[in-house]
């Protein structure tokens, strides 16, 4: 830019405290909790001859996303209840979900290498009793 930026500054949205300046965004010891949108504001000034001075702003905005291994894994309902006639669907997740989305596998105790479901959910059609 002519004339260089006068001011650049970066903020993350959700976080009205966070506040950087300088032309490079540093994040550091970064956790999943550091994702998030980050903006950079850059201002300059025009002195224009015989003119009043004027001031210029533009931003840019970016999506960071932190890689990171899956939290501590959960099946909901804790405690499925079956009804006759009716479907039953198990949800698997993890808190944090993990970055890049992890891939899910389901499969009967002591069997493992029968994969029965390979989603989040895991539908078991009617149940029979």
């Amino acid at each position: 830019a002519n004339p260089e930026p006068s001011v650049i500054k970066w903020s993350w949205q959700g976080h009205p405290k966070f506040s950087q300046l300088g032309r490079f965004l540093h994040l550091r010891n970064t956790t999943y909790a550091d994702g998030g949108q980050y903006t950079c504001t850059v201002t300059n000034s025009l002195n224009p001859s015989g003119e009043p001075a004027r001031k210029r702003t533009g931003n840019g905005t970016v999506i960071i996303a932190v890689r990171h291994k899956p939290g501590i894994a959960y099946i909901e309902p804790v405690e499925p209840v079956g009804i006759e006639g009716k479907s039953v669907t198990l949800t698997c997740g993890a808190n944090p979900q993990g970055y890049p989305t992890p891939n899910f596998s389901w499969w009967k105790s002591n069997y493992p290498s029968e994969i029965l479901a390979t989603s989040a959910n895991f539908i078991i059609r009617p149940v029979r009793m």
